[in-house]
């Protein structure tokens, strides 16, 4: 959750103390919330809004009040949305992000954190709406000036929410450099601060993966003393995941051999070994396998592509099988 999210979470929590509290009452917090705040039932449907959730929520498919929160998600992400509504309910806490439905072909998602029990049966969720990108927005170029692939990796990082020393960390260079690229991107981009930045590249098509709901992981190859390939692990995973996914924390640093033997095999992990051989680009699809944080076995596809300093970009796309 960000920073934002965390204290307005904060605010409302400590509205809910009760008539004793010298607090502002938890609905005039709840409603003057500056981003999208719901109140949900058990059942995912939505009870309240406020009016920033009506105005970014609610679409030609009738009224927010009474609506499930599922049918306000599109339907990639769907079962990825039941799938955390049962950990939050065990957890009384979680997070994530969900492409949003539209009807025109806009692709924007939403951020939620969710935190449980306000009221029996009711759960507060607190959001952030990307801006929907639709066909046509964006100019057929950016007079040339278009950022590089080490600038949209910094980028892709950036609007996921990781600090500059995050990122150096993941993609082997150092802050300084990060900065340099960071500028880069903003000067092609015509913006003058971080999140403009970030909402730039959306609107230009250069985070359509990221809109699109794919997950990311930088891995870092492994290489015995002769320099062949040895194996990878994970030097950043992204914050979806990791709020979905709470255990994958567990295998950040550690070879995928020791950290992930179900693994070993795989055509998922056969596509990160031809791609650390070959240096091309190798994508795998509906492949299932037992994630190492996750006991249950899913379906996986997606890509990875090789990137400078020994670096792999996997991105994938996660379903129950």
């Amino acid at each position: 959750m960000g920073s934002m999210q965390q204290a307005a979470m904060a605010e409302l929590m400590t509205a809910r103390r009760g008539p004793e509290s010298t607090e502002p009452d938890f609905w005039t917090v709840f409603e003057r919330m500056p981003g999208p705040a719901l109140l949900l039932d058990d059942h995912r449907r939505v009870r309240r809004a406020n009016p920033v959730a009506v105005a970014a929520l609610a679409d030609s498919a009738g009224p927010l009040i009474g609506r499930r929160l599922d049918d306000l998600i599109d339907p990639i992400d769907r079962e990825t949305v039941a799938l955390q509504w049962r950990r939050f309910l065990r957890d009384r806490s979680a997070s994530g992000s969900f492409v949003l439905a539209s009807d025109d072909g806009a692709v924007s998602r939403l951020r939620l954190h969710l935190s449980a029990g306000v009221a029996p049966g009711m759960h507060v969720a607190l959001g952030v709406v990307a801006p929907a990108v639709r066909a046509g927005d964006a100019p057929v170029e950016l007079d040339g000036r278009i950022p590089t692939g080490r600038e949209r990796q910094v980028l892709w990082l950036l609007a996921d929410g990781a600090t500059g020393s995050q990122i150096a960390f993941a993609l082997g260079i150092t802050e300084q450099t990060v900065q340099k690229h960071m500028a880069n991107a903003k000067r092609k981009l015509g913006a003058t601060t971080r999140a403009q930045m970030v909402t730039l590249a959306m609107r230009y098509g250069e985070l359509a993966r990221l809109l699109a709901g794919e997950r990311l992981t930088i891995l870092q190859i492994l290489r015995g003393e002769d320099g062949r390939y040895v194996d990878v692990c994970a030097r950043y995973i992204s914050s979806d995941t990791l709020a979905a996914y709470p255990q994958a924390r567990a295998i950040l640093g550690r070879p995928y051999a020791d950290a992930a033997p179900g693994l070993t095999g795989t055509e998922f992990m056969d596509a990160i070994r031809r791609a650390a051989h070959s240096g091309t680009l190798q994508e795998f699809s509906a492949v299932e396998i037992e994630l190492p944080w996750e006991p249950a076995r899913n379906i996986v596809s997606g890509a990875v592509e090789p990137l400078p300093n020994d670096r792999l970009s996997l991105t994938l796309r996660i379903r129950p099988a």
